[in-house]
């Protein structure tokens, strides 16, 4: 901001307010400045010099020339004493360049956690034949001589900085589009990439998810200064902060689902996720469902490049369903979200003949009403055991009238057992009435109780509905998915 614009400012504000205004808010700016004062720094090198008298002061100097050359190159960084290195810096650090502490093996198991997270470690020994001045006179007065003899120098740490990209995430409380987000990240972690988890508000450190460890940063508690050479915003929440994360050299927009309508016109909210397929800034639109593509084309002019969703079939193990005794319906889905329309699968069941049908409700959010027959209700499961829900269960019954991708249908299909829906936009993507599954429109109960007895009743039926499904899943392995995701993220 210009002296004019400050002036102005004071002047409004003391006209408005008075002197006590002013006083009120320069006691709001030190409280902001002293807030970011006390956060942690996301940076792009840490300096560890070692703490045996006999090299500390040479590592320092070394260190402290070199940190100077960085900073006016326009890298981040950060010294620090070989005491104070702890596995809390690998969160916040993409290199890590150290002196004789390197060869301490209280330091191995660090070290192969900056392996594991693809970032990247420089020895001392690696930085002798950049040396950058002799003197600090020699620095003042030839500073662009000496700039030019860095060349080499800078060069040397651009080739060692990984290609790093940031996944900023509303929490990490699991959804659909949380999974789908974090998978990219495995994907592009396997390939080599630097991945950091950045939340909204998360107390978590580090999470782990499908054998791979991730660093997380709180954007609360972490001023933003190195660089991100890729950064992902997940939800509509998340736009809003990579539009303004002024380090990040490359910006895009992962859209799940049209997230307006998950709030009354009245929502302030409702303007708020609506301004994010609009953005100010330039940013990449890429999405999981051909829907999505269609409206961010025809209603914002974004062009958006289309990425399909997979599943882990190593998970999702198939199981033959036997049809002779009980058969057991599982309903899915958070009865509170209008949209999931989880009371009409309820309407549809209570229906049913008790002798003959078992009910399970699996939910993560909402719980069960006092309507509902409900035999067994499953809340929170946590996402490793659903899929032993789905291999209990013969039929799913899924009744939501909006979705961004449906996944649970996907899911039942791989495990064998059978779908009963309602078409929407989300479950489009792959599901084919009377190839894979069973279809029947909102509302139409007495249909939607036909399909279930169908299923029970027609072996051939349910023959060719498994065979199709398998079909369908295959195509949707993650490993086939792989090269689109990675072509992107390049």
């Amino acid at each position: 901001m210009n002296n004019e614009n400050m002036a102005v400012k004071v002047f409004r504000t003391f006209k408005r307010d008075g002197l006590r205004g002013i006083n009120e808010k320069i006691r709001e700016h030190i409280c902001v400045k002293e807030a970011d004062l006390k956060k942690e720094s996301y940076r792009d090198f840490l300096f560890v010099y070692s703490s045996d008298c006999k090299y500390e002061q040479k590592e320092r100097e070394i260190f402290a020339g070199q940190m100077k050359m960085l900073e006016l190159f326009n890298y981040s960084t950060e010294l620090i004493e070989e005491k104070s290195f702890t596995e809390d810096h690998l969160r916040y650090f993409k290199v890590f360049v150290l002196g004789k502490c390197s060869e301490k093996r209280e330091f191995e198991n660090l070290f192969d956690k900056i392996k594991i997270l693809n970032k990247k470690i420089v020895l001392l020994e690696e930085l002798s034949d950049f040396q950058l001045y002799e003197d600090e006179a020699e620095y003042r007065d030839k500073s662009l001589s000496i700039m030019a003899k860095a060349k080499d120098l800078i060069q040397y740490y651009k080739s060692v900085l990984p290609h790093n990209i940031g996944i900023f995430l509303p929490g990490l409380a699991i959804s659909g589009g949380i999974r789908v987000a974090l998978k990219h990240a495995c994907i592009l972690q396997e390939s080599g990439k630097d991945v950091t988890l950045f939340t909204l508000d998360s107390r978590q450190k580090w999470y782990d998810v499908d054998g791979h460890i991730f660093s997380v940063i709180n954007l609360k508690e972490t001023n933003l200064y190195g660089c991100i050479d890729h950064a992902v915003a997940t939800m509509w929440t998340t736009v809003p902060v990579v539009e303004q994360c002024s380090t990040a050299v490359r910006k895009s927009y992962l859209v799940q689902g049209f997230e307006t309508d998950f709030y009354s016109s009245e929502d302030p909210f409702y303007v708020d996720a609506n301004k994010t397929y609009s953005p100010h800034i330039s940013m990449k639109f890429f999405t999981v469902s051909k829907w999505c593509q269609k409206w961010l084309a025809e209603v914002f002019g974004q062009e958006t490049v289309y990425i399909r969703n997979g599943i882990e079939l190593e998970q999702f193990n198939e199981k033959k369903r036997e049809f002779s005794g009980k058969i057991r319906i599982l309903i899915e889905g958070d009865c509170e979200a209008e949209y999931k329309n989880v009371d009409e699968a309820f309407q549809i069941v209570n229906e049913l003949d008790s002798q003959k049908y078992e009910i399970w409700y699996m939910s993560y959010n909402g719980k069960s009403k006092p309507q509902y027959r409900v035999d067994n209700f499953l809340h929170k499961v946590p996402y490793e055991k659903v899929a032993e829900v789905y291999q209990q269960c013969h039929i799913l019954l899924k009744t939501s009238l909006l979705e961004s991708f449906s996944y649970p249908p996907l899911e039942m299909m791989a495990t064998g057992g059978y779908v009963v829906a309602v078409p929407n936009d989300g479950n489009a993507e792959y599901m084919v009435d009377e190839y894979n599954c069973l279809l029947y429109s909102a509302g139409d109960l007495d249909k939607a109780k036909e399909q279930i007895e169908r299923i029970c009743q027609d072996e051939n039926l349910r023959k060719k509905l498994t065979e199709n499904a398998q079909k369908t899943v295959a195509e949707r392995d993650w490993k086939n998915i792989e090269p689109e995701i990675l072509a992107f993220y390049q």
